[in-house]
């Protein structure tokens, strides 16, 4: 009883914590953009050294672990929770962060669901919120030209600055840009896209217990990610919805990639992760133009393995394998 207690008063005192951080970052936000102006306007005169990178793949495809690792085995910025709590003053995150952690690795390989923020503040974070001033909640699928000139050119100058303030690559992990490809194309032409997949039946398995877990088993009431047909799945069983999620998102990625030069896109599947070799972080090392890893996988491996297993009844199982079998995977 007394554990459960101890745990309960920090899970409470965490968010407490994030909570006035967050309050704190957000009124002094006019403050801190008096700050910013001229080192924006400096750093974004001119066309990054170094890329961008979008991670981005199916919910529940292995998206978080591959952003944790990526962050933590090479020098690169990212987004992390202290960035996000600072999201109105993104160039003056990124400087904090920096004076803050420098090089220090986050060493984080957990998540509940893509959420780090109890795993401290350097730990990677998807940073939803900050790409709201810019995308509409509402809105399900960018087309190119959805966002205005205006949008499109703030949006390149803050991460323009970015990149060129910090002079490593930025790697974004937003699943939410599964569904924005064809405006992102028009943001960062040069952009660099990673995909990973998995599996369809185990991806929808995985959706399967998300549900049951944030859903409070309110089973039909949608989670994660919409796909552009969404309004076409929403009143499907709970089988029919989570195949066709899987399958309606995987095929958009499959279409809006190629608005991309092959050179920019990198794909990786979810069941190799737990057979990494020290040849493929080479290999993303010269896709995300730097230097070799800053560790040894070795040190990491046991915190990255995934694997797929079954978790359901077999009845459950059974029917999701029934509604996924109804696609044709092979097209994508």
């Amino acid at each position: 009883m007394r554990k459960k207690n101890i745990m309960r008063l920090k899970k409470t005192g965490t968010k407490f914590f994030f909570y006035i951080l967050r309050r704190l970052f957000k009124y002094l936000s006019p403050f801190i953009r008096l700050f910013e102006i001229k080192p924006i306007r400096k750093y974004a005169s001119r066309q990054p050294e170094f890329p961008i990178v979008f991670i981005i793949g199916a919910p529940r495809s292995g998206s978080t672990i591959l952003y944790q690792l990526i962050t933590n085995f090479f020098d690169v910025s990212y987004i992390n929770n202290l960035i996000h709590l600072s999201r109105e003053n993104l160039f003056f995150g990124f400087w904090f962060s920096n004076l803050l952690y420098k090089n220090k690795k986050h060493n984080n390989f957990q998540s509940n669901y893509g959420n780090t923020n109890k795993f401290g503040l350097n730990a990677p974070s998807e940073g939803g919120p900050i790409w709201y001033k810019w995308f509409s909640k509402e809105e399900i699928y960018f087309e190119k030209d959805s966002l205005s000139d205006k949008k499109v050119k703030q949006i390149r100058k803050h991460f323009y600055a970015i990149i060129n303030k910090q002079q490593k690559p930025l790697i974004i992990k937003n699943l939410m840009f599964c569904q924005r490809l064809q405006v992102l194309k028009q943001i960062f032409p040069e952009a660099k896209i990673i995909i990973i997949k998995r599996d369809p039946l185990y991806l929808a398995q995985s959706l399967y217990i998300g549900r049951t877990k944030t859903n409070k088993n309110q089973l039909n009431e949608w989670w994660s990610i919409k796909p552009k047909n969404y309004y076409s799945l929403k009143n499907l069983n709970v089988f029919s919805q989570i195949a066709g999620q899987v399958y309606y998102i995987e095929k958009q990625i499959s279409d809006d990639i190629k608005l991309f030069p092959q050179e920019n896109i990198f794909k990786i599947n979810y069941e190799d992760l737990n057979q990494l070799t020290e040849k493929d972080l080479l290999n993303i090392s010269y896709f995300l133009e730097i230097g070799k890893p800053l560790s040894k996988l070795s040190d990491f491996l046991e915190s990255i393995t995934k694997d797929n297993k079954i978790q359901l009844d077999n009845n459950t199982f059974n029917k999701l394998q029934e509604e996924i079998d109804k696609y044709n995977w092979n097209k994508i």
